[in-house]
């Protein structure tokens, strides 16, 4: 199981969302190949993707691989809370080993919520 956490600060409304998804098998081979076909190096979610084509098509088919091959979430938490997420990250995981989550676990998390200390 892989498990892969980004957050998205919405300092303005005072929230933040912790996105989650957990994949039973490695997604990476599956996912270079789809930016592959679209001659695409990177994704990002934050790109504009008005008038865009090509990166338009590319979200729909991670959307549709994601929805079809993994499970996900989302948890929506104060914007103070970013700087300690560490308590919310363990009650996180044992929500998931209570649901059944798979083991073992690779955990991949954004390196936005890391610092040079570890947790931010």
């Amino acid at each position: 199981m892989n498990i892969y956490i980004d957050e998205s600060i919405h300092e303005n409304y005072g929230f933040m969302l912790l996105a989650y998804v957990l994949c039973r098998n490695d997604p990476q081979d599956e996912l270079s190949k789809l930016l592959a076909e679209k001659d695409v190096a990177e994704f990002h979610s934050c790109q504009k993707m008005e008038r865009n084509l090509v990166m338009q098509a590319l979200r729909q088919e991670f959307v549709g691989y994601i929805n079809s091959k993994c499970r996900w979430g989302v948890l929506i938490l104060p914007s103070d809370n970013r700087f300690s997420l560490l308590p919310d990250l363990l009650e996180l995981f044992r929500v998931m080993q209570e649901k059944g989550l798979e083991r073992p676990a690779e955990l991949f998390i954004d390196e936005g919520i890391l610092d040079g200390r570890g947790l931010a």
